[in-house]
């Protein structure tokens, strides 16, 4: 069945980490990206992203990033609520005039691929996604099928408009589930270049309940609900998933949908 079992799900580092917090995987950022927003006070912020920018300036200095200088991004990476930094950190590191931008590359790459903390992996892969190799496509379709990292992971995979990146988007649909397949629904509903209609209306109410009030409203509207199901040349795998987000549709109008 689509997604992780309870115990790929787990998750290192702290205890409020690896299973004590009421919340299930995910829903911290989820909730904030979908109006609860951030607490980190705009200070606070910038003064995180400062740290980031500082340390990568000095990563690029070098011709090989030393352990003492990963572990000291590792930690500038590290903040309370990611969601709050990552992407002024973005916007910043890629605003440096660096002439060599491998050793960030390689020393951001070492972290992605062995902290054990989870917000560090979270704004690292946020600026690893700007370099857009294709060695990280794998990666970050590994990484998006936990919820917790998949917010993250889809951008990054979105952001990449090669034919490869795009494939693996479409593959994560048959693979993910809750958090992760609201994640993996979103970014494929503002790919504009391919038809995919068809697809997200048979397969993008698979696996994401009780979570598919975040996305049926957007998958009518791309897919064009109306069009589909009065038509009569709609294969049953879609009209079945046509059928389902209508039906979400109508119990989001009846109890009030989440968004």
């Amino acid at each position: 069945r689509p997604g992780l079992p309870p115990e790929g799900l787990m998750l290192p580092g702290a205890e409020s980490w690896s299973g004590s917090s009421p919340f299930i995987a995910g829903s911290a950022d989820h909730v904030a990206v979908y109006g609860g927003g951030t607490k980190v006070p705009e200070k606070a912020a910038d003064a995180a992203v400062s740290l980031v920018v500082e340390t990568a300036r000095e990563i690029s200095a070098t011709r090989e990033p030393s352990d003492e200088l990963i572990a000291k991004m590792e930690m500038a990476l590290d903040r309370e609520e990611p969601l709050a930094v990552v992407d002024q950190a973005i916007e910043r590191v890629l605003g440096l005039e660096l002439t060599d931008w491998e050793p960030l590359y390689d020393a951001l790459s070492a972290i992605a691929l062995n902290t054990v903390r989870p917000r560090a992996l979270k704004t690292a892969m946020g600026l690893l996604g700007a370099f857009q190799e294709e060695e990280t496509i794998p990666f970050f379709a590994t990484m998006a099928r936990h919820p917790e990292f998949s917010l993250f992971a889809t951008t990054a995979l979105a952001n990449d408009v090669s034919p490869r990146a795009r494939a693996e988007l479409l593959t994560l649909l048959d693979v993910t589930q809750g958090w992760a397949k609201v994640d993996v629904v979103e970014r494929l509903l503002r790919v504009e270049e391919l038809d995919l209609a068809d697809v997200l209306l048979t397969k993008a109410m698979d696996g994401v309940e009780p979570l598919g009030g975040y996305i049926a409203l957007g998958v009518a509207e791309r897919c064009d609900l109306a069009g589909a199901l009065a038509s009569s040349d709609l294969m049953r795998d879609t009209l079945t998933g046509a059928c389902h987000v209508l039906a979400q549709l109508a119990n989001d109008a009846v109890e009030g949908g989440p968004i």
